[in-house]
């Protein structure tokens, strides 16, 4: 049965593995930049603005998320030699790789961007139902006119006086809430074919990773 989270960053900081971890992670993060980059999903603009505060608390995160991990597994694989600094190693890779390819391939896509467009339509008349009677009567005049004017941007509608419709409203943000959710989720759903993050093993060695567990009661 999966335990509760605990917060162990009191345990990794007091830790020897305290001194590498920044090192550490700038490491894995340009490794990572790398492979995105010659994978044509990041472009320089986006590389060279980087916060390192904000790579260091992604490594230290998703450090701690890796031992409350562990902490569920069977005592017997973690008393495996190797079992859990490769454990620990393969989590954090897999971790850091969703987290910046969400951060700086999906959020910096055009589709993002052009998704935000049609969320933040749909938050203003969540905030302002009352405006929605504006839509409502372009909707019905447009529901009356000829085709050709509805895609001819230079058409004049004239005077349009309807009363405001209740249905249309609901039917309408429902309409935006569930087109909206569904480009972001389709867009938080994208995986890259492979995990950019080099291996943490490079950077860490067996023996650090396993004193941080046996600090923190783990093996």
């Amino acid at each position: 049965m999966m335990g509760i989270d605990k917060d162990y960053r009191d345990k990794i900081a007091s830790s020897t593995i305290i001194f590498k971890i920044r090192r550490t992670a700038i490491a894995l993060f340009n490794g990572w930049t790398r492979n995105a980059k010659y994978y044509g999903e990041m472009n320089e603009e986006t590389a060279g603005n980087i916060d390192e505060d904000l790579i260091v608390n992604d490594f230290t995160e998703c450090l701690n998320d890796a031992i409350n991990g562990i902490s569920d597994e069977d005592r017997d694989k973690k008393d495996e030699p190797g079992w859990a600094f490769g454990f620990i190693c393969g989590f954090i890779e897999g971790s850091l790789h969703v987290r910046w390819y969400a951060r700086y391939v999906i959020q910096k896509s055009d589709e993002y961007r052009k998704s935000l467009f049609f969320h933040s339509a749909y938050r203003f008349f969540e905030a302002n139902p009352n405006l929605l009677i504006k839509v409502w009567m372009i909707y019905s005049y447009y529901m009356e006119a000829e085709s050709d004017s509805v895609t001819n941007p230079g058409h004049s509608m004239g005077e349009t006086d309807v009363s405001e419709n209740t249905e249309f409203n609901r039917l309408f943000m429902e309409y935006m809430e569930k087109e909206s959710l569904k480009m972001l989720f389709g867009l938080h759903q994208r995986k890259s074919p492979i995990n950019y993050c080099p291996r943490v093993g490079d950077y860490l060695t067996q023996g650090e990773v396993e004193k941080v567990l046996k600090e923190c009661g783990l093996l």
